[in-house]
């Protein structure tokens, strides 16, 4: 992939906080995102949301995935440790997909996107590996 032009990048970054507030929103109506977390659930789903948007953007300015691998890795085995499961983690990203679409301009979701299917298909993998033979 390659970087994203700079109207793009301005965009997702003013749109980040709108993004972020439309996915806990829609996570915190979920009985099943927030039960393991009780009273901190909100406030781990914006720290991970947040974490989500800085992660993407970094992606969107370097162009270069695979660059991110490690950062990406870091992050899952992090959320393993605080009883996040890879199945979980997976759905966090299609809610926030499904807020970048709602709130971004059509023209910046389109650069976006691909990132974005990026990061869900690498968390697929992981999930498939993880849970062999199991679909979601």
């Amino acid at each position: 992939m390659q970087t994203s032009n700079p109207n793009a990048m301005r965009a997702c970054e003013s749109h980040a906080e709108s993004n972020i507030q439309a996915a806990v929103q829609n996570v915190m109506e979920f009985e099943i995102d927030t039960a393991y977390h009780g009273d901190k659930a909100e406030n781990l789903m914006i720290i991970g949301f947040e974490f989500t948007s800085r992660m993407l953007e970094a992606m969107m300015a370097v162009g270069d995935i695979s660059l991110l691998e490690d950062q990406f890795q870091w992050a899952r085995e992090r959320l393993c440790h605080e009883g996040v499961l890879p199945e979980h983690i997976l759905h966090l990203f299609d809610v926030y997909r499904q807020a970048a679409k709602q709130h971004l301009p059509a023209s910046v979701y389109a650069e976006v996107e691909p990132y974005l299917d990026w990061m869900l298909n690498r968390q697929q993998e992981i999930t498939q590996i993880k849970f062999p033979g199991r679909e979601l």
